[in-house]
């Protein structure tokens, strides 16, 4: 019996303990082997390649594809660039930045300027030339105040103001698209703001009653510019 027991020492503790080492390797082995497997699966997801504004029509110029390993695909990241090409980015995205459906405009309405409209705002229209809008270097994405100057006959007749401030261009002529390298536009005739409806009344009550202006600001400043009114009797009024 002794003999036995020490039989089972000398060769059966041995031989176990290669059995669990040799499990022990095959799992580590069957483990690098699925980690392999799943680094060479790869999708392709749309990223941007440049800056994109909200509201801006996305086109095929905008974006790219780049592999990654399949467990890196978040749920959402665009696959197809063609699904992408003519929606509306619903959000600002920058240079890099993948392409998620929550990034889009909703609903099938991609190509309509209402699916760029934030649900408080609404489009207006105005009349426009090279002379009020700024020569006509204005892009789709920038940022204006408007300027009105009330002709005689009108209940401000002679004074000049600004009407509406930080308001966002939708579109130049009917383009939503930004130029990679803008030009002046020759024989500009409108522009598309967005406006909240009490800027949209006053904006259209100025252009009714006297000549628009529209000014550009830096994309850095959002803050209200003043509503002073300038008249005959201050607008040669010394500095202070």
């Amino acid at each position: 019996m002794g003999k036995r027991r020490q039989y089972l020492r000398t060769i059966g503790l041995p031989l176990v303990i290669a059995l669990i080492g040799v499990l022990l390797i095959d799992a580590y082995v069957h483990g690098r082997m699925q980690q392999t497997e799943l680094s060479t699966h790869t999708r392709e997801v749309v990223f941007v390649t440049r800056a994109v504004l909200a509201g801006t029509p996305l086109t095929q110029d905008m974006l790219a594809t780049r592999a990654l390993p399949t467990a890196a695909v978040a749920a959402g990241e665009q696959e197809d660039i063609g699904a992408v090409v003519g929606r509306t980015a619903a959000v600002t995205l920058v240079p890099g930045d993948p392409v998620f459906a929550a990034d889009l405009a909703n609903g099938g309405t991609n190509d309509a300027l209402s699916a760029a409209l934030p649900v408080d705002a609404e489009a207006l229209t105005i009349p426009a030339s090279e002379i009020s809008a700024v020569a006509g270097l204005l892009e789709p994405g920038d940022k204006v105040d408007l300027l009105a100057a009330f002709q005689k006959g009108a209940t401000a007749a002679g004074t000049v103001g600004i009407v509406a401030t930080d308001v966002k261009v939708l579109a130049v002529q009917q383009s939503r698209i930004q130029s990679q390298q803008p030009t002046p536009l020759k024989n500009l005739t409108s522009v598309t703001l967005q406006v909240t409806p009490q800027e949209g009344s006053r904006i259209f009550f100025a252009e009714q009653n006297g000549v628009l202006a529209l000014m550009l600001r830096s994309p850095l400043d959002h803050d209200p510019t003043g509503q002073a009114y300038t008249t005959a009797a201050n607008a040669y009024a010394a500095p202070q």
